[in-house]
């Protein structure tokens, strides 16, 4: 019987530190939690911008491939 007893007492004293650290954690999220939205906020903006730049560089390469052709054609013509 007397393990029992020291075991539970372990057992007890292990959760207590356990939903300590739980509500110690949840706090430092719940005060993150605007930080983190911010952070999304601005990886947002930032993922639209990235596809406008990448539409242009698409649109540059495509003109670019047009011209090395135009500029191929005359080149065999000379």
């Amino acid at each position: 019987m007397c393990w029992t007893g020291i075991i539970l007492a372990v057992l007890d004293r292990s959760l207590a530190v356990v939903e300590r650290n739980l509500e110690r954690n949840l706090a430092v999220v719940e005060r993150n939690l605007p930080v983190i939205e911010r952070d999304l906020t601005v990886v947002e903006r930032n993922l639209a911008v990235l596809e406008r730049d990448l539409t242009v560089v698409g649109r540059n390469l495509a003109v670019t491939m047009r011209s090395q052709c135009f500029g191929l054609r005359l080149f065999w013509l000379f």
